[in-house]
């Protein structure tokens, strides 16, 4: 299976529905490629959505 590393971006623009980097996820989902992620990504996803502008979005509850 193919491996690949998703900038943080496109993740979370894909996770929100992006309509371009929602395509990566779907694919994601599909087990197309296996996604490779390191524990500082995951701090950082973390940190990027608990931002202001993204509060009426996902609660802290889903990001947690």
């Amino acid at each position: 299976m193919k491996r690949a590393i998703i900038d943080t971006n496109i993740l979370v623009s894909g996770l929100l529905g992006g309509k371009q980097t929602r395509k990566i996820i779907e694919a994601l989902i599909d087990k197309r490629f296996k996604h490779v992620i390191s524990n500082q990504q995951i701090k950082e996803i973390v940190d990027v959505l608990s931002r202001p502008k993204f509060q009426s979005i996902i609660s802290e509850e889903e990001i947690g």
